[in-house]
């Protein structure tokens, strides 16, 4: 992943911080570690001056855990996790629809939290058969989930208090086909999502554009990029 510096709207430079470089196990991504020297300390936009965040994505265990998994991989690989990837959809649900579940609070505690969220609700619990129902961009950029779901879970992430990186419909190109809208309506749902979460005075917010990296969707990806005064970060 790579940090997007946006200078007075002129084009930005890019930095390197968090270099995808595949799985460890099936379903797990990585990415390069971190030297753990203080004088790398993070700017409040979570870039680094030196090194680069080491985290992954470990998926809940048979009984929705998501700490035990997390301390078993750690232990596997010799070392605490700087990040841990989460994925979210828009029921509201307990179990994946609300905004810092008690187990990410307590990996957050000693560990950087990146939170993707997608605009879906998933049929089953931590979209296991990768079901789902798409509220769709153009709704999400209308406002019509404001009250009903963005602004509580905005405000549940403004309590955690601690900053994360904040991921709005990662892999946005390959969604399109899925149902979710247009480009032009992804940028409007996603400028949308953070101007209200900025509303709310959500500030502990690190704001991601995620999209799959495939080649034969970049010019989609360049139609879906919200621009350099609402992304922090690149995925």
């Amino acid at each position: 992943m790579k940090r997007r510096h946006a200078a007075g709207g002129a084009a930005a430079r890019l930095a390197v911080a968090l270099a995808a470089v595949g799985a460890l196990t099936a379903g797990i991504g990585v990415w390069s570690s971190l030297a753990e020297d203080d004088d790398c300390a993070p700017d409040k936009e979570l870039v680094l001056s030196c090194g680069a965040w080491w985290g992954a994505y470990i998926p809940h265990d048979e009984d929705s855990s998501l700490t035990r998994p997390v301390y078993a991989f750690e232990k596997k690989i010799g070392r605490k996790l700087d990040l841990v990837y989460t994925y979210h959809d828009m029921s509201g649900s307990k179990a994946d629809g609300e905004l810092l579940t008690p187990d990410e609070v307590e990996l957050g505690r000693e560990r950087l939290l990146m939170l993707a969220w997608e605009s879906t609700v998933w049929s089953e619990k931590h979209h296991a058969n990768w079901t789902e129902r798409q509220l769709g961009w153009k709704n999400i950029a209308a406002g019509t989930y404001d009250t009903s779901v963005i602004d509580p879970q905005a405000l549940r992430v403004k309590a955690y208090g601690k900053r994360v990186f904040f991921s709005f419909d990662q892999e946005a190109d390959f969604r399109i086909e899925q149902g979710a809208g247009t480009p032009q309506e992804y940028v409007a749902a996603y400028r949308h999502v953070r101007d209200r979460f900025e509303k709310l005075g959500v500030t502990n917010v690190v704001w991601v554009w995620t999209v799959s990296g495939y080649l034969g969707n970049a010019e989609v990806m360049k139609q879906l990029y919200p621009g350099d005064d609402y992304v922090d970060w690149i995925g």
